[in-house]
Formats: C-alpha cells, structure tokens, sequence
C-alpha cells in the first residue's frame, strides 16, 4: 500500500541507497517526496515492506499528529504540493499515487491558506463557518439535522422584482451537500445536511424569526428537489451550532468577479454613464417604497 511505498522511500534516503541516482525531472521536489514517486529500481513495483511502515507500528511514526499519520502530504508547503500535483498528471511512473485523494488535499490547502482553487468545471472546495442547526424528521420518522452554515463565496441575499407580482422576491443563493450518517445522543442513526449560505444570511437569521423560517423552508424545498426526502416543518433549534465532530468540506461554484470590476474593463459613453446612475437611482427609490413590504421567498441554487 502507499505507506509501504512510503516507508521504503524513505528508508532509501536514510540509509543513502540510490543516492546518485537521480532523474533531473525530480530534483525539484523534497528529497522524500522524490524518492516516493520515482520509478522502482529494475522493476515496475517498489518492493513491499512489512507493517513497520504504518503510524501504530514504526515508534518514529507514532507520536505524529493525527492528521499526518492519515495523510502524508499535510506538512508539505502549498508550493511544494502544486510541483508535485503537476508531476503526478504528466509522469506515468506517479500511477501508484492516490491523485483523487491528492487533488482534494491540494484545493483543502490552498482554501486554508485563502486561495482556492478553481477546477475545471469552475468548482472549489471550502469550509463553510458553523452557524445554527435545525433538527425535523423525514416522513420515516427518522431524525434529520440540518446544519446552517455560511461562507462569503456563497453570493449574499438581494431583491428581485417579478414581473408578475408587485411585491419584491428575496433571491437567496445557497449551497447544499450531500446526506450523510451520524449518531445522536442516544447512540441512534441520524442523517446530516450541511446548506451553506453567505454569512450576512446566517446572521440576519440568527436575529429575525421570520427570516430564520424563509432560511428553513428554502432549504428544506432544495433537500426535497435534489434527494426527494420531504421534512416535517415542525422543527426545533437545538443549542449547537453544528450537528457533527468536524466542519465538512464541500464544493461549491466559484465566485463571479463583481461587476464594478466588469465595467472597468472598458470606457462608459457619457450617455453609459448616465444611464447607469438614472438606473441606480431608480432602484434606490423603489426599495425605498418597498422597505416595508413583507417578501416572497424564492428558491435559489
């Protein structure tokens, strides 16, 4: 397995074998993480090792923090992890390489580090900032938790007219994740969603009932319409704010430059620039008349 791979490795460059040995398109990289990943001496596999090599075995590995015993790529630098990701997708000899697992940990750095990264479907990896949680069942009778969470790349909330009504409709964007199973106090399975909102949402939440209902039925609507499991409005908020050991990770599309920025690209007409504050203006007075109107909730994802 990787460890062994590992272990060997590195036992190489402790004890100087096959020191001299050295592809110049791996001399870039750390001298453990060079020798990890170049191809085996006359053969295809690296040879195997005994259970030495894992964290509960080997007295070098044991007093480790936790999160570098289960992944050996937390303690390399953000640099570090992009030389090696981009040797790993052009060197054949890196198939051995758990790269799913590679992918996720670099995205998990960079979002830490607060640069995510943006893949190729124009998704990133973030970790929302715990909030409230609500707790319902499903139409089983299981119980369900709900966990409010928030993020800024999640757009904040804004009014939208429509075209068909006079009153305003608030556009709420959130983000859902996926069910998973946890345990509540008695020890009984429970299952566990995590939406994620823009903390202004979050807050306005926390502060007024009435908003903080619009935030459960909205999310309850998203659960029914992405994992058709209808929940129980009658729900109750426990004093947590995160149902769960650990803040889980998820992904979620990457943010749009704001349009300020879109504009300055380019040089507005006088009669651009005109138009845009006649807009600006217009909208100002019409939130004026409609500051006292109570909104429609419409879903947003």
């Amino acid at each position: 397995d990787f460890w062994s791979e590992l272990h060997d490795a590195t036992e190489s460059v402790r004890l100087g074998k096959n020191a001299a040995i050295v592809p110049s398109e791996y001399a870039h990289l750390p001298e453990h993480v060079r020798h990890a990943f170049m191809p085996g001496q006359g053969t295809d596999q690296p040879p195997r090792h005994d259970d030495r090599a894992r964290p509960d075995r080997d007295p070098a590995l044991r007093d480790l923090p936790e999160h570098l015993k289960n992944n050996p790529f937390a303690h390399l630098s953000r640099q570090e992890l992009v030389e090696l990701y981009e040797k790993m997708k052009n060197d054949p000899a890196a198939h051995r390489v758990p790269t799913q697992d590679l992918d996720r940990e670099l995205m998990e750095k960079a979002a830490r580090e607060g640069k995510p990264i943006v893949d190729a479907e124009g998704g990133c990896l973030i970790q929302p900032s715990p909030g409230f949680v609500i707790k319902t069942k499903d139409q089983a009778g299981q119980k369900i938790f709900v966990n409010m969470t928030s993020h800024e790349l999640v757009d904040p909330p804004e009014q939208k007219h429509m075209p068909d009504s006079d009153q305003p409709a608030v556009r709420i964007p959130l983000s859902l994740g996926n069910a998973r199973e946890e345990f509540d106090k008695k020890g009984d399975p429970c299952q566990v969603y995590d939406v994620i909102w823009n903390p202004e949402a979050i807050k306005q939440g926390q502060m007024e009932m009435l908003y903080r209902q619009g935030l459960v039925e909205l999310a309850f609507e998203y659960i029914k319409e992405k994992h058709g499991v209808v929940l129980d409005m009658k729900f109750v908020v426990p004093k947590m704010k995160y149902k769960g050991k650990t803040v889980q990770w998820q992904r979620v599309r990457a943010k749009k430059n704001p349009k300020i920025e879109q504009l300055s690209s380019k040089v507005l007409s006088e009669e651009e620039q005109q138009k845009i504050q006649e807009d600006n203006f217009s909208k100002i007075k019409e939130e004026v008349q409609i500051k006292q109107q109570k909104p429609k909730w419409k879903l947003y994802c």
